[in-house]
């Protein structure tokens, strides 16, 4: 007698897609900064995903939105190790929550404090957003 392999077909092919979808989504690290004001720092790492050129980088930080889109680094920069360090200046008392989210991977999620060593890297360049 010969079973059917339908069900398994099936269950494995809407894995794949829910996975396809994640992937496509890409990287999103939520962080409530200290009440005090400060420097909140995070590290990008560049889409490498099989014909990505850009990376979209956004910052949700209360109400307001900002979204950039940078052209990824080639040559010596090409590897995966090559990116962006965001810094966003926290110059007013409180705390709202800041969501990063990018179609790059997060290597450093969203935290205040000093700068990451990455800035002095030559294949990670600063992304400054400004929110008044």
């Amino acid at each position: 007698m010969r079973k059917s392999f339908l069900p398994a077909k099936l269950i494995l092919t809407v894995l794949v897609l829910i996975l396809g979808a994640l992937a496509a989504w890409g990287a999103t690290a939520s962080f409530m900064p200290p009440p005090q004001t400060g420097d909140i720092f995070a590290v990008v790492n560049a889409d490498r995903s099989a014909g990505a050129t850009t990376t979209r980088i956004s910052v949700k930080w209360g109400s307001v939105t900002k979204t950039v889109i940078r052209g990824n680094q080639y040559g010596n920069c090409s590897g995966t190790m090559s990116g962006w360090v965001v810094l966003v200046r926290h110059t007013r008392p409180g705390s709202q929550l800041f969501t990063l989210s990018t179609s790059g991977t997060i290597a450093r999620a969203p935290y205040q404090g000093a700068p990451p060593p990455e800035l002095g890297h030559a294949c990670y360049k600063l992304e400054r957003l400004r929110f008044q």
